[in-house]
């Protein structure tokens, strides 16, 4: 409350002497403080410049508590001009009651309020005069959700849920996860991603788009959460083995980030999707009117999708601090291994289509060895039916566990894990054959 006063405090003093030199210069009068040799234009200028100045503190904020934050700092000492302007009273917090609290998804409780809520907060007469308790509203959104045949209907109405309700939608998920991990994420939320566009009906995510080039950071500045620890990233390239949906790829981040919170335990407010927009080859979208992405071909990999890229990475990192983890999603298998290798040493990023299945595979292999007989890992000879980004993916991560439990090197690893592709088994014979073997075989 101190700092409070002691600002507006300030700021009416710096008003009053503005006024009274303003009063002053037209009446051709000085105040006592002013230097007798100053005629009436130096006294409107002077009373021009504390005008100006106060109503710059009133715009940028101004605390003492502040110094020793970057920015650019007045001979006087007496405030700070930052980046992202302050507003000019940053700690007061306003109480949403009424009509608007219910229609605030993280703070409404529905028909939990009691009769003394609904007392305090105005909401009397907006809500029924029924009062349930949680577990009561979970019962009634399974009973809604068990009536429902289509799959995909069922994923929508948690979508509504969520958008109504947050704390009850995550407690559904939580109490509820394995009958609505099949709807809220694989296979269903596939099929709601090709009708995206239809039924696309409340932002869930953020937007970035080949157009946004220079920009990125103030639309990341436009989110309101300011302390996020991931970002679910996708360009919608390659959807769960439906091929290039676009933007409507997004579905499977947000599906994703719900799964973090009811699975992982995160906060919600903590993660956040992302669709990074570079157009769609997918010809019956961009045929489609009702199609929410660009309208263009697909940015090819190059030296302008990088440097989209290398601006939306330094923007996050800028924006939400260097902890934060970038999970690139649903990028093709070629673009998405390139991409983390590309930001190994930048950034914290993740994929879940190479490492995450990877560390699952290797994990299943851990805890089987008692069942198997086998002391160690690499006591087994591993062969990868499939070698895509996802299946060598696998086999070097159980090299690298490998080498280092038993102290070897990488190499040596390798040759207890076989891979296999469409053309046979991969050896050094066919790399000495083949001209386009893909990079990534090269290793086995």
């Amino acid at each position: 409350m101190s700092l409070r006063h002691g600002l507006r405090g300030r700021l009416r003093l710096l008003d009053r002497a503005a006024s009274a030199l303003f009063g002053a210069a037209r009446v051709g009068k000085r105040p006592p403080w002013v230097n007798a040799a100053e005629g009436p234009e130096t006294l409107a200028a002077t009373a021009q410049h504390h005008h100006h100045r106060a109503q710059n503190r009133a715009v940028t904020g101004y605390s003492r508590a502040n110094e020793g934050t970057d920015g650019t700092r007045e001979e006087d000492g007496a405030y700070y001009k930052y980046e992202d302007p302050a507003p000019i009273t940053p700690w007061v917090r306003r109480v949403i009651t009424g009509i608007e609290l219910l229609r605030n998804g993280r703070y409404n409780k529905g028909m939990a309020f009691s009769e003394e809520e609904r007392h305090k907060m105005h909401l009397l007469g907006l809500l029924p005069p029924g009062k349930f308790t949680q577990n009561t509203q979970v019962k009634r959104v399974m009973r809604v959700i068990r009536g429902l045949s289509d799959p995909t209907e069922q994923h929508l109405h948690l979508l509504g849920l969520l958008e109504r309700n947050e704390r009850l939608f995550y407690r559904v998920l939580v109490e509820h996860h394995e009958e609505l991990f099949p709807i809220m994420y694989t296979p269903t939320v596939g099929k709601v991603c090709k009708k995206f566009s239809e039924v696309f009906f409340q932002p869930r995510a953020l937007y970035i788009t080949s157009a946004d080039k220079g920009r990125i950071y103030d639309i990341l500045k436009n989110w309101p959460e300011k302390h996020l620890k991931l970002l679910v990233v996708t360009d919608g390239e390659r959807v769960m083995g439906l091929g290039d949906l676009g933007v409507q790829g997004i579905g499977v981040a947000v599906a994703k980030s719900c799964l973090y919170t009811s699975m992982g335990g995160m906060d919600p407010a903590d993660v956040l999707p992302v669709c990074i927009d570079v157009g769609t080859n997918n010809q019956t979208l961009l045929n489609d009117p009702l199609y929410i992405g660009q309208r263009c071909a697909r940015m090819p990999f190059g030296e302008e999708y990088d440097e989209l890229m290398d601006e939306f990475v330094n923007a996050v990192k800028r924006r939400f601090g260097d902890r934060v983890i970038v999970q690139f999603e649903d990028f093709s298998n070629q673009n998405g291994k390139r991409l983390q290798e590309r930001y190994a040493t930048r950034a914290a990023t993740f994929n879940d289509d190479i490492s995450g299945v990877a560390a699952t595979t290797l994990a299943g292999i851990i805890a089987s060895l008692p069942k198997t007989g086998m002391k160690k890992v690499g006591d087994h000879t591993f062969l990868v039916a499939g070698a895509g980004e996802t299946g060598t993916g696998i086999g070097e991560m159980i090299a690298e566990y490998i080498a280092q439990d038993e102290q070897i090197p990488i190499n040596e690893a390798r040759k207890r894990i076989w891979m296999v592709d469409s053309k046979g088994l991969i050896t050094r014979s066919r790399a000495e054959k083949e001209e386009d073997l893909a990079f990534h075989k090269l290793p086995w």
